[in-house]
């Protein structure tokens, strides 16, 4: 994914494709993605 901004569809999309990544810090305006591992560590 490209730096900067991305849109909720975007973010829907790649939660979707990958069993690793969440959304945490849901704010309504902003969230961020996250990566993590097996033991639920975050990586990214």
């Amino acid at each position: 994914m490209a730096e900067g901004s991305f849109s909720y569809g975007q973010a829907v999309a790649v939660i979707t494709a990958y069993r690793n990544v969440f959304t945490e810090d849901d704010q309504g305006t902003y969230s961020r993605l996250v990566i993590r591992n097996a033991e639920g560590q975050l990586r990214w």
